[in-house]
């Protein structure tokens, strides 16, 4: 992992990733058909 070396820059790409991670959800939550890919 690129951000072991910097504890601030782990903690930044940390809190950026956990903040991805609750749009996502968010996302799922409210469109739960994203979970499931079209095969058309």
């Amino acid at each position: 992992m690129a951000g072991t070396t910097c504890s601030t820059n782990g903690s930044a790409v940390r809190r950026v990733w956990a903040m991805t991670r609750g749009i996502d959800a968010a996302l799922l939550a409210r469109f739960p058909e994203l979970l499931t890919e079209p095969t058309d």
